[in-house]
């Protein structure tokens, strides 16, 4: 599994997450950290589903210190959310040659996360 957000300015990094999961400690060590100390604007408003490590302890304890918004969210509610929309966007089985192993996969996802052109991030924004 991977997980990444997008802001209006672009993608974040495309993170791999373990079999065992995701937890509140490692969604703010390797997604939100990483995108406001890269120097995301601290007054906007987060979108996020309601997956465990985003409405855990920790999560909303950084969140909170950071003066950071959170859209309320309806459960179940992916169709709504840009970032799931994006995923589309990921070419790999057009690839030319078939991948083989699991670190040929996630090479070229984070390849492909990387060349996602920033007109259709706007476009699924509607901007």
């Amino acid at each position: 599994m991977m997980c990444a957000g997008i802001t209006s300015d672009g993608c974040t990094a495309l993170v791999y997450i373990p079999p065992l999961g995701m937890t509140a400690e490692m969604y703010v060590a390797e997604i939100l950290e990483p995108l406001f100390i890269e120097g995301a604007a601290r007054d906007i408003t987060l979108q996020q589903d309601n997956a465990r490590p985003h409405v855990g302890r920790v999560t909303l304890e950084y969140l909170h210190a950071m003066g950071i918004e959170i859209l309320e969210w309806p459960a179940n509610s992916s169709d709504l959310s840009v970032v799931e929309h994006l995923w589309d966007e990921l070419r790999v089985q057009k690839r030319p040659r078939q991948l083989q192993t699991l670190q040929e996969l996630r090479e070229a996802l984070l390849e492909e996360w990387d060349n996602i052109p920033q007109d259709v991030i706007r476009k699924l924004e509607g901007e």
